[in-house]
């Protein structure tokens, strides 16, 4: 599913069916889910096409750069500990033109999840999250690579405080996603400040065994980026 694609093929599932085939001298792409069906025409004299996992914070339009994960069961941490978790997120799939490695194009983004969103602290000044919810697991679960990936979390409580944490919220700019055929990965921490503030960001971490590095579509919009952490501010 995920990988390199050169010219013509097909990929189908029981959720979606992506194809490129070739009319002339013009590649055409189609893509079909339960709910959307794409087709774009390519002028190229060759089409190299990667798909890889994304940032899940681009359907169905680009409203927020935060996504939280809420926890389906709160999580209660004793003073000066840390703790391993696992939870799930949503996946968004990329599809990337990729003849021109100094000049890759997205040319589809698409999810097989429910997109919800939320606010995260008061209306003046919160912002708005993606929003998705979770189990947490002590061992990484079993989930499939085309709904959700998983994301390895180290949670440290530093304070002299039983804290509990009821979600956790990510900033995109910088996440980083591994993938391979079996599953997607993301490795964070958060540093628990006080009973109602935190500090979440991506571990920058090599390619854990035979997983591959996700191009990011931040790096593609040439965003600038002074800070990829997100401090949650208004309660855990």
């Amino acid at each position: 599913m995920f990988g390199h694609y050169n010219n013509t093929f097909e990929l189908k599932y029981e959720s979606f069916n992506i194809s490129v085939s070739k009319q002339d001298s013009i590649f055409i792409y189609r893509r079909k889910t339960a709910l959307e069906f794409i087709e774009k025409a390519i002028a190229v004299e060759n089409c190299q096409i990667l798909i890889n996992p994304v940032e899940p914070l681009n359907t169905p339009k680009k409203i927020s750069n935060h996504l939280m994960i809420a926890l389906n069961v709160p999580l209660l941490l004793e003073p000066k500990t840390t703790k391993k978790i696992y939870i799930k997120f949503p996946i968004e799939f990329g599809v990337f033109l990729t003849n021109d490695l100094k000049n890759i194009e997205i040319i589809d983004i698409f999810t097989l999840s429910k997109n919800k969103f939320t606010l995260y602290g008061d209306l003046k000044d919160g912002i708005i999250c993606k929003y998705y919810k979770s189990d947490v697991f002590l061992t990484q679960p079993d989930c499939s690579p085309i709904y959700e990936g998983i994301i390895e979390l180290d949670v440290s409580n530093k304070t002299a405080k039983y804290v509990t944490v009821s979600m956790v919220i990510f900033n995109s700019f910088g996440m980083r996603i591994y993938y391979n055929n079996d599953r997607v990965f993301i490795k964070a921490s958060m540093l628990i400040l006080n009973e109602g503030a935190a500090e979440v960001d991506f571990d920058n971490i090599s390619a854990p065994q035979d997983m591959i590095k996700s191009y990011e579509l931040y790096l593609l919009k040439m965003m600038s980026m002074t800070k990829t952490s997100f401090t949650m501010e208004w309660g855990l």
